[in-house]
């Protein structure tokens, strides 16, 4: 298996771009201001599940927080890739994005259907 950080023969998704400078700017300045917000996103979860009494279990927090801070890594990659082609290492993140992305998705899925199947009991 190949080296995360191994770039081998790829080339910089920059090469595709034709490296327009208005194109990669939009590009990178797009996915550094989404990266951005995810990470302030994240850092508010950590404080709310920190708190002495959270609105929600603390592993729901640390759960989406997982989920919002690969979502941020992912877009800080895309732009990396522009002059760097690490994209073994982006796959590899959006894995466990696509990891946490499902849990994250099935969780509410699974609070509606139990506080259905408890409605029911009563």
């Amino acid at each position: 298996m190949q080296h995360w950080s191994d770039t081998g023969d790829f080339i910089p998704r920059g090469f595709c771009l034709s490296w327009d400078p208005d194109l990669i700017a939009m590009i990178v300045l797009s996915n550094c201001l989404i990266a951005l917000v995810y990470l302030i996103v994240t850092i508010a979860l950590i404080i709310l599940g920190a708190a002495p009494r959270p609105v929600v279990p603390r592993w729901l927090y640390w759960t989406y927080a997982g989920f919002i801070f690969c979502c941020g890594v992912s877009h800080v990659l895309d732009g990396v890739t522009v002059w760097l082609p690490f994209y073994r290492l982006q796959a590899a993140i959006l894995g466990v994005t696509a990891f946490f992305s499902v849990i994250a998705a099935m969780l509410p899925i699974a609070t509606l259907l139990k506080r259905e199947s408890e409605r029911r009991d009563r």
